[in-house]
């Protein structure tokens, strides 16, 4: 080959090289991002737990990224939980795709998200309320088996962060390869399938391993290697129907930040022994939460 060739080859290697660089800190933009997973310390040291779902009713602004995804069957009807979800940005809510797969649940104008509150049969100062312009499901989710059960849901107007109000922090696979998350939470409104779920609970939750969660006497093989299982040892501590979509918050010590290690994909009734709640791992889907959301803000 000769000189000019040979520079050629160098210069497109260079250049590859270029686009390759500049592609992953625009990816990597997204992860460095450390405005985010701030929470006060709003907690209610020494309230007596509760043998359901979650625990402890927390003060407003505990979980500042917690939101309740509220449908209504009619124009008529009232709101009332259907599911939870995690705000990831000002107009951003991460969730489950179980929540809008069924076509009785696409439309828009029969959902909203409400947050900034303590008690969702009371608003408040902080209380904000929100319309959906769009729901966006992974395209490969599969009802049955849960697999790829993520959506994101744009709002029609952006919520207005602050002490009350705020978003959790998405990690990718440097975070979990890098750090270790400390001790993870589950927090949502708590209520049976039917009913407005009322007050903000918490609760400290266990990761278990796989192989334990895929036992014949626990979830039995229901468990895919991009979820996770996570609640009370003796049950209790975990989320019923409405509260699919609910984030596990869990602290990462060493950014002293919290991260939304999964979202509840499974909660087929509250608080059973061996039954624990099914987590899709968010670190997994970090590329596609980043690239749905710049496609959809740079439109058609």
């Amino acid at each position: 080959m000769n000189l000019c060739g040979r520079l050629l080859c160098v210069l497109s290697f260079v250049s590859v090289c270029t686009i390759l660089y500049f592609g992953i800190l625009e990816e990597e933009s997204f992860h460095l991002d450390t405005d985010c997973g701030k929470r006060p310390d709003r907690g209610v040291p020494g309230f007596p737990r509760a043998k359901r779902f979650l625990g402890r009713p927390v003060k407003l602004g505990a979980w500042p990224w917690v939101v309740s995804l509220q449908y209504r069957s009619s124009h008529s009807s009232p709101f009332v939980q259907r599911c939870a979800g995690a705000v990831i940005y000002k107009d951003w809510i991460l969730t489950t795709a179980t929540c809008f797969y069924q076509p009785a649940f696409r439309n828009l104008s029969d959902w909203r998200i409400k947050t900034g509150t303590e008690d969702l049969n009371n608003d408040g100062s902080h209380t904000q309320t929100a319309s959906i312009e769009a729901i966006i499901l992974h395209r490969d989710y599969q009802p049955k088996s849960k697999y790829q059960d993520i959506a994101l849901v744009k709002l029609a107007t952006p919520l207005e962060f602050n002490d009350y109000v705020d978003r959790i922090c998405i990690p990718d696979k440097m975070i979990v390869e890098e750090f270790k998350y400390g001790e993870c939470y589950i927090a949502g409104y708590d209520g049976p399938m039917g009913y407005n779920p009322g007050l903000l609970k918490e609760s400290h939750v266990t990761l278990f391993p796989s192989n334990q969660c895929n036992m014949m006497t626990w979830r039995k093989f229901t468990v895919a290697a991009n979820m996770f299982c996570a609640g009370g040892r003796h049950g209790y501590r975990d989320g019923c129907e409405t509260n699919i979509g609910g984030p596990i918050s869990c602290f990462v010590p060493a950014t002293k930040r919290y991260y939304v290690k999964g979202i509840r994909i499974v909660a087929n009734k509250c608080g059973v022994p061996r039954r624990p709640n099914i987590y899709l791992q968010v670190s997994k889907h970090f590329h596609w939460i980043a690239r749905k959301i710049d496609n959809y803000e740079k439109g058609p």
